[in-house]
C-alpha cells in the first residue's frame, strides 16, 4: 500500500477535538473545575496552538518569484505546433 500525504488540517482538527474531549471529561468527572474565564482562555489558547500547528505542518514552499515569461516545465516550446503531425 502506498503511503498517503499528511493532511495537516485533519491532524490538527483531530488533536483539538481530542484535547477538548479530555478536558470536558475531566471537568464532568470533577477532576478540574472550570469557570467561564478559564473556558474562554483555554479556547483561545487552543485555537492559537491549532493555528500555529497548521502553519508548522503545512508543507507548501514559499511562492516562486519566477517571472510569468519563464517557460513552464514540460510545456511545448514557443512557436512549435504539436497538433500538426
Amino acid at each position: 500500500m502506498r503511503r498517503h500525504p499528511l493532511d495537516p488540517l485533519a491532524l490538527v482538527a483531530g488533536a483539538v477535538f481530542v484535547v477538548a474531549g479530555i478536558v470536558a471529561a475531566l471537568h464532568q468527572g470533577g477532576a478540574i473545575s472550570l469557570g467561564l474565564p478559564a473556558v474562554v482562555l483555554l479556547s483561545l489558547v487552543t485555537l492559537g496552538l491549532a493555528g500555529a500547528g497548521l502553519v508548522l505542518l503545512s508543507n507548501h514552499p514559499p511562492a516562486d518569484l519566477a517571472s510569468p515569461a519563464d517557460p513552464v516545465e514540460g510545456a511545448p516550446a514557443p512557436g512549435t505546433d504539436e497538433t500538426a503531425g
